[in-house]
């Protein structure tokens, strides 16, 4: 009986889904229109088929989508990051909100990064690094205080405090979009002043959070509250670090593994399962690149209690559980990068 009270509400969501698509493409079409709609409504679009959809290249098309929507209206649909004008004064419209709807735009930005990697997405951050050069680090800058300015004056002292203990985890999430978009970028043929380049990057960030970065990997540092915020960005940061190496060195990137695997761990102590997916692309990276029977065991455990979460992440298990047979059965890493854009397997974004 559950699982038919499941399946009803499954397709009353696609018809809710359906309805809200076909509604706002009316809306895009109207001379009427306001900018300001496209990037929440189109962030709450991608969400849902992260979780619910079963074809990424769905997802691909709502983000190639925005991207030609900016290229053409980014002065509009983001005053303050590309037009320029001060976030106080993006609007006559007191009631929007711009400090969040430039926060969408980051999360839809960075979801775009993300889905590069596995051959889905890049278009939209490309444009935004090449043609509004700027603007990424203020739409970081402009949503910093998104919470309590859409709160308003009685936002509470609590969120404040979580805001201001959290606003340099947040800022090191963001700074992780260009890299996790480069990354997606370097391969075998890429030019060794692409990867010096990409380096540099690297390093800045490294210097720059230093201080997040010791702390996340501390022992010592273990509350389950901000120290485990921490393991999210830091799992991911040398994720990057190891695929990196793989380009650079050739090599098995083994200290910056070992640093994802005790971020994800630790994280793990903390948090449920269904947060988990936080870090199921760190996870995924450092299950591929060790050959560590044991941390692959644990990476395809968590995966195996995540698959609830969304198609993708079921998705993302299967290619783990194939891909980590064939590694131990020859004995050598798998080409992974190329199996996921060309192999034969059900296509996923993590």
């Amino acid at each position: 009986m559950a699982e038919e009270d499941d399946n009803e509400l499954i397709m009353v969501a696609i018809q809710h889904y359906q309805t809200a698509l076909g509604l706002f493409i009316e809306h895009l079409g109207s001379p009427e229109k306001q900018g300001w709609i496209t990037f929440p409504a189109l962030w709450l679009f991608i969400h849902y088929e992260q979780q619910y959809g079963d074809d990424p290249s769905v997802l691909q098309k709502h983000l190639q989508g925005l991207r030609d929507v900016i290229a053409f209206h980014g002065a509009a649909i983001l005053p303050y990051a590309i037009g320029g004008q001060d976030p106080l004064d993006h609007c006559d419209d007191t009631d929007v909100a711009w400090h969040m709807i430039d926060r969408t735009a980051l999360w839809t930005i960075d979801h775009d990064a993300c889905a590069a990697f596995f051959g889905f997405g890049g278009s939209l951050v490309r444009l935004v690094i090449e043609q509004y050069p700027g603007s990424l680090s203020r739409l970081i800058k402009s949503s910093r205080n998104a919470l309590s300015q859409a709160f308003g004056p009685d936002y509470p002292a609590e969120g404040q405090l979580w805001d201001t203990q959290h606003s340099q985890i947040e800022m090191f999430q963001y700074s992780l979009i260009t890299l996790r978009f480069g990354i997606s970028n370097l391969d075998g043929s890429s030019e060794a002043s692409d990867l010096l380049d990409f380096a540099r990057k690297l390093k800045q960030v490294e210097e720059e959070f230093s201080s997040l970065l010791c702390v996340a990997l501390s022992p010592q540092a273990s509350d389950g509250g901000i120290s485990s915020n921490m393991c999210i960005p830091t799992a991911q940061f040398y994720a990057i670090v190891a695929l990196y190496e793989r380009q650079m060195y050739r090599t098995q990137p083994v200290a910056a593994i070992a640093k994802v695997l005790y971020a994800c761990a630790k994280l793990a102590e903390v948090a449920p399962s269904n947060y988990l997916w936080r870090v199921a692309w760190p996870m995924f990276v450092a299950a591929l690149e060790t050959d560590d029977l044991i941390h692959q065991q644990w990476v395809l455990g968590r995966f195996k209690e995540m698959q609830v979460c969304g198609e993708n992440l079921r998705r993302a298990r299967i290619f783990l559980e194939v891909a980590l047979k064939e590694q131990r059965r020859t004995g050598q890493r798998v080409p992974y990068l190329s199996w996921l854009k060309e192999g034969p397997f059900e296509k996923f974004v993590l």
